[in-house]
């Protein structure tokens, strides 16, 4: 199975928190969260996308409140589409130096923002706050079934909920971040 998601930059968290709590969902206290993505130390990343038509081994450490996590992603051919594995780390610094000595290092970005989660059917429902990018909505599934069919859905259930096609973002939080801090403007 695959995770996949839709995301989208917002204007109006609480809007859209107060109608998925009339739905019924019931959303966790904020979240704070660090992550930090690390490539392959000799693997050249460009913001086109490439990760995408050449699948490789993203590693994140996350840290939050009560511990941190090790999740691999492996990018299936579309953006925000990827085979997952993550376990509970206790000592996430060791682990760095665990992915250095395998010639991983952190390419990317250093992603910090805060989170609210939910759940609504089979749908985990985040609204983000992004230190340096601003507030976003993601929706996320896991499916066997067509990546763009899929993405199409719960973009379909963001619009529900008042989210604009325009808003919709095609990237992940640490490649806009990497965007961001280089100030390069992504397609």
């Amino acid at each position: 199975m695959l995770e996949i998601e839709v995301k989208a930059k917002i204007t109006n968290p609480d809007e859209i928190i107060d109608q998925l709590s009339e739905m019924g969902c019931h959303w966790s206290e904020p979240i704070w969260q660090h992550d930090t993505v690390y490539l392959p130390a000799d693997y050249v990343w460009t913001p086109d996308g490439n990760i995408t038509q050449n699948p490789i081994a993203v590693i994140r450490i996350r840290r939050e409140k009560g511990g941190a996590k090790l999740t691999l992603k492996i990018p299936q051919g579309a953006h925000l589409a990827s085979k997952e594995t993550e376990l509970d780390i206790s000592d996430p610094e060791a682990m760095e130096t665990i992915l250095v000595a395998l010639n991983y290092s952190q390419s990317l970005a250093v992603v910090e923002k805060t989170r609210r989660k939910t759940k609504w059917h089979e749908y985990e429902i985040c609204i983000d706050e992004v230190v340096d990018l601003g507030k976003f909505v993601e929706v996320e599934t896991f499916s066997d079934l067509s990546v763009k069919e899929v993405q199409e859905d719960l973009f379909l259930f963001l619009e529900r909920l008042g989210v604009k096609r325009e808003q919709r973002v095609s990237r992940g939080y640490d490649v806009l971040k990497w965007a961001h801090d280089r100030k390069i403007k992504l397609e």
